[in-house]
This record gives C-alpha cells, structure tokens and sequence, in this order.
C-alpha cells in the first residue's frame, strides 16, 4: 500500500498588493521552495494554486489557497478530503505575531491563537490536530497600531535580509520534518538558538 502524501499549505491572500507583506509569508516559503527545486507552474484546484513535489521518496503537495485567508479552510478541506487525508498528514505554514521577525517554531495540535487562516482551518477540518511551522514576524512598534493592519503591510526595507534568512531556515525546518517527522523538527527548530521565541 503506498504511503499517503503530505499537504503543505502556505497561508497567505491572493493578489499583488499582498505578495510581499507580512501575512503572507507562508506563501514567500513555498514560492522559494518551488523556485529552488525547479518545481514548474502552479496549477489551480479547489480554489488553491499547487505543485507536486517528491523528496526523499515522499510525495509532497504545495498549496496555496486563493480563497483570502478568511476562508483558508475552505480550500485545505477540499484537498484533504481529495488526497483521503488524515489532518496528521497537514503541514500548514504561517505568520505568527507572538514571534519576532527571525524565530520560527513548528507546532502540532496548538490553537489558532488568533490566526483567522489557521482557525477557518480548524473550523473547517473540525480539529486542531495538525502541523504547524509558526514564523515570526513580531508586533507593531506602537501600541495604537492595529495588529491586523500591521500584517497586511510590507516587510520593512531594513527587515528584507533578515526575512530572507528566515526563509531559508523555515525551509530547512520543512525539508526537516518531511525527513525526520514532527519530534526531531521540534527538537532542533525549537530549542536552538535560531529559533527559540515565545
């Protein structure tokens, strides 16, 4: 019997205006990821973009919802459902506000802490039992800036390089997991001093 594939989906909105914003960096992962590995057009299915991708003999499935991140879950249950998945077999990859710019942390069966992508997700798929790559990219310098706008704004000119360093170390923790499963991705992507954070 072969072995089921795994869904990685990166949370972000569809559209120009938001390609470069904070929100958007699951979206920046997985663009990098396909870029490197030559991965080919994105293909449209049950309102996400997506590619296939076979690493260390498992085969992989990069999605992207173009559902705005609201209804992320629309498009996350429709091919879960596709590919007879279990929600173990999720990998859902996000902005997080409770980790500064350059901390990651991956995650399983953790609350949505606020995050509507990942809590329309939740509602959809009726379980928070899946895994997570949380990537930081901190609070507003003011207080009286609202937290939801703040995501929806550009990365910081001064910010691209450590963003970009952040990438990089966000794909490791990806190719990590897919190689070593959740308690090693954990061990090293949590604890270590490029990762640690609240």
């Amino acid at each position: 019997m072969a072995a089921l594939p795994l869904l990685v989906v990166g949370l972000g909105n569809p559209g120009t205006e938001y390609e470069k914003t904070r929100h958007n960096v699951g979206f920046l992962v997985l663009d990098q990821l396909a870029h490197e590995n030559k991965l080919g057009s994105w293909r449209q299915k049950f309102q996400a973009k997506f590619v296939q991708w076979v690493h260390g003999g498992k085969k992989v499935y990069l999605i992207k919802p173009q559902t705005f991140m609201n209804l992320s879950g629309k498009a996350v249950a429709a091919w879960v459902q596709f590919l007879k998945l279990d929600p173990k077999d999720l990998f859902v990859i996000h902005d997080d506000v409770d980790l500064p710019l350059g901390k990651i942390k991956v995650a399983f069966n953790r609350s949505a802490a606020g995050h509507n992508g990942v809590q329309s997700i939740v509602e959809t798929l009726n379980s928070q039992e899946f895994n997570r790559l949380r990537i930081g990219v901190g609070r507003p310098a003011h207080r009286n800036q609202d937290t939801a706008d703040y995501v929806l704004k550009p990365f910081d000119t001064h910010d691209t390089k450590l963003l970009q360093t952040t990438l990089q170390t966000s794909l490791a923790a990806l190719l990590h997991f897919i190689e070593k499963g959740l308690d090693s991705s954990m061990q090293v992507y949590n604890t270590s001093s490029s990762s640690s954070g609240a």
